[in-house]
């Protein structure tokens, strides 16, 4: 690829980037700004399960035949082209993702059985549901035919026609849904808000809302395919010799379907061999990618309740911003850099080594600092954030008249108060202060837990993706595949211990875990469980990665990975230390004169007021010691892509 080629592929890979993160990122404050308002722990949690069983089906049909259809258009044998007699096969094959798409939901249906507690019994309402949520998933999986005919007629098109490439189309599409779903929630809550507001939170009516926008949303995405590719279809079918009727594309794609439809004599077979042996290799990869990526939603819609697992919902939801906005560029650019200076020509190995272990070291430091300003930050004023964002029905515990008031933090809180015995005597429950005791005012909330412990767990998460950046850039195959299978029984371990936990500590007889296990809300203990064991195997895929990478230096390359030269500057730890004591003293201090009162809101106000001055403050410590983290200040004000 010549360098005018390469900055095209690249400005269009920006192009549907930016088509993609921009709605999404409406729709997500949109969306999230709906249900922290307008729902509970329980309602939502009901939600969460009804999704898992439409992007489960979805995921696992996406991954089969969008990637196998793109192979077979653009890298098959035809080297980019097909002929016309081919396209009902390939169109026939690729509606086998109707019938997968049914069989999973109906399969995780029954895993979940999302109706078949005592609080939402099943009746008209929740079949009429189950139907609702059904049709939308079968109506998404049925825009894989109309991506089918978009790489078809795309193959067929002359190179000067105008109009988007189909991978254009699907992010402009996808993402429009997801705002429409958004918008859409916000209406039909808005206009049944009066009488779904009398009814329990987990019953089945007041999921009928989310059910008609998860409609709407798989209605839009294919009036969207079907726009596009009735343009695309008009230009193709107006050429000659041609073979396609013109019209609509929906129209084409039934007759394809039941051979009215399609270029004069023989059609061929009736399904696509190279297709379908694509299809079935690429979902046992998605299976097992599906498995290692949403493991531990799939153990929490089986086993924890529905409002714990409205809170794990809800955690993971506002979690992940840090992870998709800031870990994810972070570790594409580190990718790039990497790779980078793995084939830097002008230099022998030795020399690429060692240029490779100072990008790794001064990445994955940026990373630590990034990763402890989010757990100091996060873990100190998750409760707050919770006052202020959430409803009542989320940041129940958080507030009200009476009781004592303690610290969030329980460590500093000991150092603060009573020196270091104080904070020895402290049971473990004090120690990650998860609890302030029965009759307390300003308790943190089971949400506003799970938001701090999760909080510490992004740590481990953005060294895991550095860690993991590096080696899938520099490593050679037979230490690649070493990563992967230690990851896959990594990921594996994680979802075992994860459900094992879930089912045997609630019961839990041992004294000290009793004692925490009174001292947290019950929902938070379902999260905090899975919090943790999705923290332990990060840090065990890093010590796996750590191992995969000290297996690819060189001889007489130097040393290799050490983690001496990822640790901060002692000004930096510091400064960490000091943002924690400082954010626990202005807690107290905020919310001191309140716990007489009424609840409000206004102490929080007043904490995060206080936390943005103190994150300013450290901000300009650790920019005065870190380069590393002063270039990526820099940089981010410029909107510049990160360099080496």
């Amino acid at each position: 690829m010549d360098a005018p080629a390469a900055e095209a592929a690249l400005g269009g890979l920006g192009r549907v980037v930016a088509l993609g993160v921009v709605p999404r990122l409406l729709s997500f404050a949109l969306n999230q700004l709906v249900l922290s308002r307008r729902s509970s722990p329980d309602l939502f949690g009901q939600v969460v399960k009804l999704d898992l069983l439409v992007a489960t089906s979805l995921f696992l049909m996406r991954e089969c035949f969008r990637v196998s259809l793109t192979r077979r258009f653009a890298s098959g044998r035809d080297a980019g082209t097909a002929p016309v007699a081919e396209l009902p096969a390939v169109v026939r094959t690729a509606a086998l993702s109707l019938p997968i798409t049914g069989a999973v939901f109906f399969l995780f249906a029954a895993i979940y059985a999302p109706f078949g507690s005592s609080a939402c019994p099943s009746g008209a309402v929740s079949w009429l549901l189950l139907g609702m949520y059904l049709l939308a998933a079968l109506v998404e999986a049925a825009c894989v035919l109309q991506y089918a005919l978009a790489l078809f007629l795309a193959a067929q098109m002359p190179a000067d026609a105008p109009g988007p490439p189909p991978v254009e189309v699907a992010a402009t599409a996808e993402a429009g849904a997801s705002l429409g779903r958004a918008v859409c929630l916000l209406l039909t809550l808005v206009a049944a808000g009066g009488r779904l507001a009398n009814g329990p939170d987990t019953s089945a009516d007041r999921l009928l809302p989310f059910a008609v926008a998860q409609l709407a949303s798989a209605g839009l995405l294919w009036w969207a395919w079907a726009r596009a590719n009735d343009r695309a279809l008009a230009a193709v079918a107006s050429q000659p010799g041609c073979g396609l009727p013109g019209g609509r594309s929906s129209a084409l794609l039934w007759g394809l379907l039941t051979g009215r439809a399609g270029p004069p004599g023989r059609l061929g077979p009736r399904l696509d061999a190279d297709l379908l042996g694509d299809s079935l290799a690429f979902g046992q990869s998605a299976a097992i990618k599906y498995l290692l990526s949403e493991g531990d939603r799939l153990v929490a819609g089986w086993l924890v309740p529905a409002s714990a697992l409205g809170t794990f919902g809800m955690v993971y939801a506002y979690g992940g911003l840090i992870l998709r906005f800031v870990y994810a560029p972070l570790e594409e650019g580190a990718r790039q850099v990497f790779g980078q200076a793995a084939q830097a020509g002008a230099r022998s190995p030795a020399d690429r080594w060692r240029l490779s272990m100072d990008l790794f070291h001064s990445t994955l430091r940026l990373s630590l600092l990034i990763g402890s300003c989010v757990a100091v930050f996060g873990w100190m004023c998750s409760r707050s954030l919770t006052l202020l964002v959430f409803n009542r029905a989320w940041s129940s515990g958080a507030g009200g008249p009476g009781g004592r008031w303690t610290p969030a933090i329980g460590p500093l809180c000991g150092l603060g108060s009573a020196g270091l015995p104080g904070l020895l005597a402290q049971s473990p429950a004090g120690w990650f202060g998860l609890g302030n005791g029965p009759g307390s005012a300003f308790a943190p909330s089971a949400l506003g837990i799970s938001l701090g412990v999760y909080a510490l767990s992004i740590l481990v998460m953005g060294v895991n993706g550095i860690v993991e950046a590096f080696v899938t850039s520099t490593a050679p195959r037979p230490v690649l595949r070493s990563h992967l299978k230690a990851s896959t029984f990594v990921s594996l371990l994680y979802m075992g211990t994860a459900a094992a936990g879930l089912v045997l500590v609630p019961g839990a007889r041992a004294p000290w875990l009793r004692a925490w296990l009174a001292r947290v809300p019950p929902d938070a203990v379902y999260v905090v469980l899975l919090v943790a064991a999705n923290g332990v195997a990060m840090a065990l895929r890093v010590a796996a990665g750590w191992w995969c990478i000290a297996r690819c230096r060189p001889p007489g390359a130097g040393h290799g990975p050490t983690w001496r030269a990822c640790v901060p500057r002692w000004s930096t730890l510091v400064g960490l230390a000091a943002a924690g004591w400082l954010l626990a003293r202005a807690e107290q201090a905020a919310y001191g004169p309140y716990l007489a009162g009424a609840f409000t809101v206004r102490p929080a106000l007043l904490h995060l007021g206080a936390a943005g001055a103190i994150g300013l403050s450290l901000l300009a410590v650790i920019a005065g010691g870190e380069p590393e983290f002063r270039q990526f200040l820099s940089r981010l004000a410029r909107r510049r892509p990160t360099a080496g």
